[in-house]
């Protein structure tokens, strides 16, 4: 009876100790109230990557903005987000929800 509670334990616990890193925004001083689990979706190199989505709302702003400028400004962002955290950009859009860019 011990073992699968045991067993039980550690699958709900695993995703949290494989999420060593979070994605939050470097003025975040409290615990995030909106603290999201995602699979990277890289099948080599696949990891759980905690995100704190409210610190990323603003990103969303350049979603339906179809200048130059905006684009480059979210791609400047996410270069910047992924170079911290250690993820592609591309990676980082899907792990935030964000369109693609082609």
């Amino acid at each position: 009876m011990i073992k699968p509670i045991i067993t039980l334990g550690l699958l709900l616990i695993g995703p949290l100790a494989a999420a060593q890193d979070c994605v939050e925004a470097s003025w975040r001083k409290e615990a995030c109230p909106n603290l999201v689990y995602r699979a990277t979706p890289q099948e080599p190199l696949k990891k759980m990557v905690c995100i704190c989505t409210s610190d990323f709302d603003y990103l969303n702003n350049y979603r339906n903005v179809n200048s130059f400028a905006a684009q480059n400004l979210l791609s400047k962002e996410l270069q910047r987000l992924g170079s911290i955290h250690q993820l592609e950009p591309t990676t980082l859009r899907k792990l935030l929800g964000l369109p693609i860019s082609h």
